[in-house]
Order: C-alpha cells, then structure tokens, then sequence
C-alpha cells in the first residue's frame, strides 16, 4: 500500500523530461537481472539471452551495452567529439581530408547563423541516431521549426531503453555539417565495415540515391539494398533486420566494390585500433573518402541474423575484455 501511494505521488509530478521513468526502467530492470532485454532479445532472434557467457556476435553487444564501461566509448559516439579522435588516430592532415566540413556547433539552436550558412547541409544532435535535418540550397526553410526540433532533440536521451550507455554521458550539442554528395546532390555510398581487434570481417554497403545518415530524406522513401562482403569483395549470404523494421532489406551480390576499397580498409583499421569491436561508416565521395561515425553497439544487438549460425561465427571473432563484472566469463 505505501509502495502504491509512493508512486502515486510521484507519478503527479510533472516529468517533461522523463527522469522518474528512466530511474524507474533503470532500477527495475537491474533488478530483474534485465527482463526487458531478454524479452526483446528473444523475440527478435529466437533464442534466449546469455550475459554470463556470450557466445553470439548479437550477445556480445548486449553484453557490451550493459557492462563495458570503456572511457573511449563515449568519445567515439559523439558526433562531435568523434572529431578530435579521428584527428589524434590520423593526425591533423589525413584528418582534415577525411572529415566532413564542420559548419557550426552549439548548445543553443536559436544561434544557428541560418542566414550565413549558403550550400546544402545537414543539422544534428551529437549524442544519438535519426535526430538529423537534411537542409538543401533551393529549399525555402522555416527557421523557428528548426529550432524548436534542436531543442527538442537535446532534452531527448538517445539509446537509453536500449541499455546504451555511451550516449548517455555525452554532453549534448548540435552540430552543423556539409551535406555530403555524389556530385548531383545525391547521398554518396556509404560502406561499413565490421572491425575485430583491428581487423575487417564483414563490409556492408548500403546502395540507394536517398539515404544518409541513417534517414531518407531527398523526397522518396525507396528501400535501400544492404548487402555484405568480406574484406577481400566475397560476397556473403547473411542479413541483419534492423531491430525497427521487420523486413529483409534486398541485395546486390554483383555489385563491384568501391573504387578506393583499400584505401578504405586502411582508414578503418586505424580509427578501430584501441577496440576489440568498433563498426566503422565511411562514404565514397567524388571528392574521396570520408568518415561518417564510429559505432559499438551494432543494430543494438537486436537486429536478428540470418542465418542464425553466422551470429555465433561472428561471435567467435570477438572477445571480449578480460576484466568481467558479476563474474562473467570469456
């Protein structure tokens, strides 16, 4: 009964920024030895979660989302402190050449110099996904929507729900970039490329004339192919599901690789260097390569593989750190 009105009261309180749920979320799902995950796990890829031995590559970023604690974690999902090591692991010269022109930053989106800003670009929030607005030249913008959507975003915490941890110890901003283009105002193709201690084992290219930066957002809204290789342009016969969207994204098996593959290989295995697994987005451009983000929790660990057998192949690339919390082995 006291637990009842306790949460009665608390439940009065007026929550804009849902602090008492995510306490609440937090709290029960330690608790509960994190039901919700394994709900969403099994559901999502029909076998049951194991956090005290991960096997599978989709365990291992559950695992990683809710016990490693690494400092370079949260750096490396800032899209804007991202920046700063990319320059430290390439050095200010390949550095400057890789990465995308950076308009403007802040934390106060009414000082957007909208009127100074000319060319296309896009506006996003640093610290998660799909907060991002594609902003094009011979586009008439409403400023104060704009704005107003910015704020929006910087009360919003990204991947919480998801046990993300990194994008919850970035500090918030947005930032403003050049919209990157295959020289008709069309995303480039952009390539991902799996990274184990160092090492490609899986490319994913991500085929279509609208999508970038994770939406689409150039007037249509066609399925994009994804479609996966090895390091050396093998086609492999896998999927991931995004964990939003239950379809089967189609492929292009013959498709040839980018025209700077290697180049590419190169960049990815120095941005992954310090990590036993980083996923790395890098663009092919007409004016190069250039990098897009650094990820660590692939899909969130809920995009089902298929087939099933190749998760726990992938798993076996990966392992884990050494130091284990609540006793959990390799």
């Amino acid at each position: 009964m006291v637990g009842q009105k306790l949460e009665l009261v608390l439940t009065s309180f007026s929550d804009p920024n849902g602090l008492y749920q995510r306490t609440r979320f937090r709290m029960s799902e330690w608790l509960s030895g994190y039901a919700e995950e394994r709900k969403t796990f099994l559901n999502r890829h029909g076998y049951p979660l194991n956090l005290d031995d991960p096997r599978s590559f989709s365990e291992k970023v559950c695992w990683r989302k809710i016990y490693d604690r690494n400092p370079l974690l949260p750096r490396i999902v800032d899209k804007y402190a991202v920046r700063k090591y990319v320059i430290e692991s390439l050095g200010e010269r390949e550095a400057s050449r890789v990465l995308v022109p950076l308009l403007f930053e802040t934390r106060e989106p009414a000082k957007i110099p909208f009127q100074t800003i000319s060319g296309n670009y896009i506006i996003k929030a640093n610290h998660g996904s799909n907060m991002n607005l594609i902003v094009l030249a011979d586009t008439e913008i409403q400023t104060q929507p704009i704005v107003e959507r910015c704020e929006k975003w910087l009360t919003t915490p990204y991947g919480f729900f998801w046990h993300e941890w990194a994008y919850q110890q970035v500090e918030r901003r947005i930032v403003v970039e050049r919209l990157l283009h295959d020289g008709e105002s069309k995303p480039p193709q952009e390539c991902k490329f799996q990274m184990f201690r160092g090492k490609c084992e899986i490319i994913q290219i991500l085929n279509s004339a609208t999508w970038y930066d994770g939406v689409s957002d150039f007037g249509t809204s066609s399925m994009p192919s994804l479609t996966y290789f090895t390091a050396d342009w093998s086609w492999l016969n896998v999927s991931w599901k995004y964990h939003w969207l239950d379809a089967a994204y189609p492929v292009e098996p013959a498709q040839r690789p980018p025209e700077n593959l290697d180049e590419m290989l190169a960049l990815a295995e120095r941005l992954a260097q310090p990590f036993d697994y980083i996923r790395v987005d890098l663009y092919e451009t007409s004016n190069g390569i250039k990098f897009g983000e650094l990820t660590p929790y692939h899909l969130s660990g809920s995009g089902a593989i298929t087939p099933v057998t190749f998760d726990y192949e992938l798993g076996e690339k990966w392992r884990l750190p050494a130091h284990r919390l609540r006793g959990n082995r390799s």
